[in-house]
């Protein structure tokens, strides 16, 4: 439920290594502070989990969140997913599917902001549609001539 910080791990690669000594990890990916794993289980069928990493002070430490806890960490890599089958679990079969829901969804939005240029109108979530004067940072200016900048999670996926 925890964290476990370990003192002796001074680095990212330290608490990394602890974690695969400690753990009967078959294979396992890192990106950022999240590291992927598919683990052996008691049973010899494997399952996923994730272990969130992170600094405090002089040392790293872990919070392992197997997938049948529903982790809310859906960067799980398709390889891992392809190789472990679906826990007949409830909060697993729903994981699985919000991760698809979640990929798709930053599918859609890094495609959107990839087609963001200067000049394009856009609709925010609040209603108001703005021309982009700037796209890093986002500036958009209303009907009225007035420049707002706007945080990334105001923008819906529609360019007008």
């Amino acid at each position: 439920m925890g964290w476990d910080f370990v003192l002796s791990c001074k680095t990212k690669n330290d608490i990394i290594n602890r974690i695969v000594v400690d753990y009967p990890i078959i294979e396992h990916k890192v990106s950022g502070k999240e590291m992927w794993a598919i683990v052996k289980g008691n049973d010899n069928v494997p399952f996923l989990s994730v272990f969130l990493l992170e600094k405090d002070g002089n040392c790293w430490g872990y919070k392992g969140i197997s997938e049948i806890e529903h982790p809310f960490y859906y960067n799980c890599p398709d390889s891992f997913i392809a190789k472990v089958p679906c826990p007949d679990n409830v909060q697993a079969k729903e994981w699985r599917t919000e991760r698809l829901v979640y990929l798709s969804q930053k599918d859609a939005t890094l495609s959107f902001k990839r087609r963001l240029q200067v000049g394009c109108r856009v609709k925010l979530t609040n209603g108001w549609i703005l021309t982009v004067e700037s796209v890093t940072p986002f500036v958009g200016r209303n009907a009225d001539g007035k420049l707002y900048r706007i945080p990334k999670k105001m923008l819906t996926t529609e360019i007008l």
